[in-house]
């Protein structure tokens, strides 16, 4: 059975608006609250955006990769990783 979710806002300060649409202290305490829905297109939408993600770090990491090799990023603002492997004299005789 899963874990009743605590409500959002404490009852005693919960906005105006929303007082009206909780439902019972009983149904609360049972965890029978209303969940948020979501429309199929807000799905998909989300799914999309979701998916998306790691697409745009791959091309950021490759805007990131053609910025160092050009040597438009100081090598102050190099990571370690990035260092060694574009400028490995840093870390000779250690």
């Amino acid at each position: 059975m899963p874990v009743p979710l605590p409500p959002i806002f404490p009852a005693a300060q919960q906005p105006a608006a929303q007082t009206t649409a909780q439902p019972a202290p009983e149904q609360q305490q049972q965890g029978q609250h209303d969940a948020p829905k979501l429309t199929p297109g807000e799905f998909t939408a989300w799914l999309q955006s979701k998916g998306a993600a790691p697409e745009q770090a791959a091309a950021a990491a490759a805007e990131r990769e053609a910025a160092i090799k050009a040597g438009a990023v100081p090598l102050e603002q190099l990571t370690g990783r990035e260092l060694h492997t574009h400028h490995p004299e840093v870390f000779e005789g250690y």
